[in-house]
């Protein structure tokens, strides 16, 4: 040193060396400096609006790939289960079939009554030959259980209904003008009726004389325009006008025998009975109604049930 407190160039001080002992890694550094390197900034998450939560999109390509594996994964899932479904339905199908019994070729098709005759020839489709085929045996036989077939039972008719038309009509002809082939005659004093009309008159009259032992008696029945022109010409207050009456088509009656008074037993039998064959008192013809004649009935042709 040159003088006190003085360092030359060259010297190194106690104070240097301290320094350099206390801290080396900095000393090193600034002996030997690096390149320099910029520091990376740390991405920022997209901004949220404020209040609500929006799903951040996902790609095109990602979509697809996320939609397949999930298709994937659920056919691998489902298969098994509806690979084991299928062989158990399968199997109780199976255990089903084998314990039903096996029907038979005559338990399907059964043979008839011709068939029992002509040997019980039955095909295994059960489709009968067709007519050209049949031979003269079969032909015969089948003819015989036509014949043999049992018809539906037919009413007994009288001969006197059996005669004529005894079918549902309706008005035919002009009124007091009926044909005579729609006309049918009663047994009881030469009336007439119209033939549908007559027939349920015949039902009525049957029942009527198992109950009191005797026909009904009539005095009238249908009348020609001729006869209704009479009678309202006799008694005009009575009669009905000429071309109006319901015994100018053939389905009215006047009754006596009883039946022409109210509260008779035969009155009140035919109120009760009448309707069960298409007869009737007409309202106006009743003890309430507004000109009432007992003896007065009339064919409606409507029966309970009909």
């Amino acid at each position: 040193m040159d003088g006190p407190g003085r360092a030359r160039p060259g010297d190194v001080g106690l104070e240097s060396v301290l320094a350099s002992s206390r801290s080396p890694r900095r000393a090193t550094r600034r002996s030997r400096p690096g390149p320099y390197v910029p520091k990376r900034r740390a991405e920022k998450p997209p901004p949220v609006a404020a209040g609500r939560h929006r799903a951040v999109k996902t790609p095109a390509g990602a979509r697809r790939t996320l939609v397949g594996a999930s298709v994937v994964t659920a056919l691998v899932v489902a298969f098994p289960f509806a690979w084991a479904k299928d062989g158990t339905s399968q199997a109780s199908d199976e255990a089903t079939a084998a314990a039903a019994p096996r029907a038979s070729v005559a338990d399907e098709v059964a043979p008839t009554e011709v068939d029992r005759r002509l040997g019980g020839q039955v095909s295994r489709s059960g489709a009968r030959r067709p007519t050209e085929e049949q031979t003269p045996q079969e032909s015969a036989v089948r003819e015989q259980a036509a014949s043999e077939r049992p018809t539906p039972q037919r009413e007994r008719l009288p001969a006197w209904l059996r005669s004529c038309r005894t079918e549902a009509q309706g008005p035919t002809g002009a009124n007091g003008q009926i044909a005579d082939a729609n006309l049918c005659e009663l047994p009881e004093g030469g009336f007439h009726l119209r033939g549908d009309a007559a027939r349920a008159w015949w039902r009525l009259a049957a029942r009527y004389e198992r109950e009191f032992g005797e026909p009904p008696c009539l005095t009238d029945a249908y009348r020609s325009l001729a006869s209704q022109q009479r009678l309202y010409a006799s008694k005009p207050g009575l009669a009905a006008r000429p071309g109006t009456s319901n015994h100018g088509w053939g389905v009215a009656v006047d009754l006596c025998g009883g039946v022409q008074s109210f509260g008779t037993r035969e009155y009140e039998w035919l109120s009760v009975n009448a309707e069960k064959v298409g007869w009737t008192n007409p309202g106006w013809a009743r003890r309430s109604g507004s000109r009432p004649e007992p003896w007065h009935w009339e064919f409606t042709g409507a029966t309970p049930g009909s």
